[in-house]
């Protein structure tokens, strides 16, 4: 077996509920969530308009800044507001979150005229389809929010530039959540091995917490082949080193593996 050290990535908030709810849309960039959810008895909750003062996201300090923040660990914290029950927090004390696996929310809301809100009611919850990578104001294939937090603008990084000259291009760089300016932080196989009668190989890689991965594997490269997921469901980082037993099957005397990082609930 052979090892291809090409680590790449593919990265996206629609929402679908239980029977009763309304369904919504909400897009996600790297903190801030924009758009409405809807109750019959409160009206609509408006969290955010998508455009954080400083571009990553809302600080809550002015009603011109407000709204939900996602740290892409699942974790929901800020305000977002209803014209006919005012503020509701989504703070540490409640700990709302989004599970990244299945798009359930868990925790509690809290609004000082209505008080706490359940969000992980079995009955009646509001559930994530998908989340959407953000505002990209410049095309070039990364969020604005994630340029903003690496390089604090949007003209230094670019989707075919590699700023950091470490072989992954900055929009590859998105795509794995490593750091575009960094050389040594990148998605790639770091170790490699097989038993010796080829039946199993052994990848190591650094992983991101904010990422899931599968490895894909190819027997040549010739104009029949294709890239195919190996036998391994995606796994979620853990923001440390990882590896991975793959079976060789059919057993090949020769074989090309990459890893590939996905955002939790892309579209």
């Amino acid at each position: 077996m052979q090892a291809n050290p090409i680590s790449r990535a593919f990265a996206p908030l629609l929402c679908s509920q239980s029977p009763r709810h309304r369904t919504v849309k909400r897009r996600k960039r790297r903190a801030p969530i924009t758009g409405f959810i809807y109750g019959a008895n409160i009206g609509w909750i408006h969290l955010g308009n998508g455009r954080p003062a400083n571009g990553i996201q809302y600080e809550n300090k002015s009603a011109a800044d407000y709204g939900v923040n996602h740290d892409r660990l699942g974790n929901l914290r800020g305000l977002a507001y209803g014209a006919n029950i005012g503020w509701v927090s989504f703070e540490t004390n409640g700990a709302p979150r989004i599970d990244l696996a299945n798009g359930r929310p868990s925790g509690f809301v809290y609004g000082a005229n209505i008080g706490w809100i359940n969000l992980s009611d079995a009955n009646y919850f509001l559930q994530i389809d998908s989340i959407a990578s953000g505002l990209d104001a410049d095309n070039d294939s990364i969020p604005d929010s994630w340029e903003f937090t690496h390089a604090g603008n949007l003209t230094a990084l670019s989707g075919e530039s590699d700023r950091d000259h470490d072989g992954s291009t900055d929009a590859q760089e998105y795509l794995a959540d490593t750091n575009p300016l960094d050389a040594n932080d990148s998605l790639s196989i770091l170790q490699f091995s097989a038993n010796a009668n080829l039946e199993t190989a052994m990848l190591t890689w650094m992983t991101k917490a904010t990422r899931q991965y599968v490895v894909q594997e190819r027997l040549q490269f010739g104009p029949d082949a294709s890239w195919a997921n190996s036998i391994l469901a995606p796994m979620t980082g853990n923001g440390g080193a990882v590896s991975v037993a793959v079976t060789n099957s059919p057993l090949a005397s020769q074989k090309f593996f990459r890893l590939k990082a996905i955002r939790p609930l892309e579209r």
